[in-house]
């Protein structure tokens, strides 16, 4: 019988095993520490505007890159103020490390506040439709900002030192602010689903509407007055107004109420023509005429039905004038 070799056999297998639990255990603490809420918090090189945070497996941006995001790829927003504790005193990191919570977070944009940036001022929101640039890359660090203005913290009325979840939607109105501590996890997640699909809704719909005021707002510095009332004249539709979000029918309105405010000034000129023919005894042909001419350049100028419809009406009452008293109006 073959024997083996004398030692110590024993002891060599049992420092081999304690061995590999060492290795296990370290392996375990590795894997640990890269998925607990501490590790889970992973600055990356900074974009100018106090860098991209990968928090939770999604990035969070600083908030001059996060608002151009949202001007441009018209998403609504999630803004964390981390608040004066280094802690994550919302809980936002684990409710982070569900992977359902995780894919609805990375349809906002994200945006990380820390308590340095609250007297930022607050990049001005567009008054108007812009041209939204092509393909999906992350737009680039906005204009610099005049001095006046309110502060970040102003406009998203950020306490100084509590931490807050802050919601926006596409347009940058406040929507849901979370102080403390945030809802339940099925609370949340269906408030912040609502507003996504509500924020989606308008979004779709705005892009072809701020498309018509982009063109009507080219026509006119081309200095086609017709054109630009014609690419606005049937938003005045209640029907299509309702498709509309609040900000995106301020817009209009503002656009077709400087329209009808030129046409009104134009009509008036005519009219006081007409009038000046009126009081004339004799002569008043030449008037008469301009005032026509002035009358048909505004309807053709500012095709609005009633507008077009009271030009057309002041010409004919011309005509009947000049033709009861003989006059030959051409």
């Amino acid at each position: 019988m073959r024997q083996g070799s004398a030692g110590p056999v024993g002891c060599g297998r049992g420092f081999s095993t304690r061995l590999r639990q060492l290795r296990g255990n370290l392996f375990l603490g590795f894997c640990l520490g890269i998925f607990s809420p501490v590790a889970a918090l992973e600055v990356k090189p900074a974009d100018g505007d106090g860098g991209i945070v990968k928090l939770g497996g999604v990035e969070w941006t600083g908030v001059e890159s996060g608002l151009a995001s949202i001007r441009q790829r018209y998403k609504p927003a999630l803004v964390w103020f981390t608040g004066s504790s280094p802690a994550d005193a919302l809980g936002l990191i684990k409710r982070l490390e569900s992977s359902a919570f995780r894919r609805l977070a990375s349809r906002y944009v994200l945006i990380r506040l820390t308590p340095a940036d609250l007297g930022k001022r607050y990049s001005p929101r567009p008054t108007g439709p812009r041209e939204r640039k092509a393909g999906r890359k992350a737009p680039g660090k906005p204009p610099s900002k005049p001095a006046g203005g309110s502060t970040i913290a102003d406009e998203l009325r950020l306490p100084a030192g509590e931490p807050a979840l802050v919601v926006l939607d596409f347009r940058e109105r406040l929507v849901e602010r979370y102080d403390r501590e945030l809802p339940g996890k099925d609370a949340l997640n269906s408030r912040l689903k609502k507003i996504l699909k509500i924020s989606d809704y308008y979004a779709r719909l705005s892009l072809p509407f701020e498309k018509l005021l982009l063109e009507s707002k080219e026509a006119l510095k081309l200095g086609n007055k017709r054109t630009a009332v014609l690419k606005v004249r049937d938003l005045e539709s209640p029907a299509l107004r309702k498709k509309m979000d609040p900000v995106l029918q301020s817009w209009v309105a503002k656009v077709i109420r400087d329209y009808r405010q030129e046409a009104r000034k134009a009509l008036d000129k005519a009219i006081a023509l007409e009038r000046e023919g009126d009081k004339l005894k004799s002569d008043s042909g030449l008037k008469y005429t301009k005032a026509i001419d002035a009358f048909e350049k505004v309807a053709k100028d500012y095709p609005f039905k009633d507008i077009a419809v009271e030009a057309n009406r002041h010409s004919g009452e011309i005509l009947r004038k000049m033709t009861a008293f003989g006059r030959n109006p051409f």
